[in-house]
């Protein structure tokens, strides 16, 4: 019986120019743009909902901030999706800063 040989084909990385930096500058805007609209979303819906009727009432509170809750997670659920992917890639070429 012949024996089958496998061979495995390694692919060399090759060095980018440019290292790539650990942090990925659009993964943090995006992030900090999602928590701000969370926090002024939420400021606002209370806010809005003592001007209505002098106490805070719930419903009132959820229909204004939910809009904002809703893209602001949008917006950090996306960072994190950028931010994985960059480690990811950063992680596949070789390159790590820590």
């Amino acid at each position: 019986m012949s024996e089958l040989k496998i061979s495995e084909k390694k692919t060399a990385l090759t060095p980018q120019s440019e290292p790539i930096p650990y942090t990925n500058g659009i993964s943090v805007l995006m992030s900090i743009s999602g928590w701000t609209i969370l926090i002024v979303g939420i400021i606002i819906g209370l806010y809005q909902s003592k001007e209505l009727s002098g106490e805070v009432q719930f419903l009132v509170v959820l229909s204004y901030s939910f809009p904002a809750l809703s893209t602001g997670l949008i917006l950090v659920g996306i960072s994190e999706v950028v931010r994985l992917l960059h480690r990811h890639l950063a992680v596949k070429t070789g390159y790590s800063d820590q």
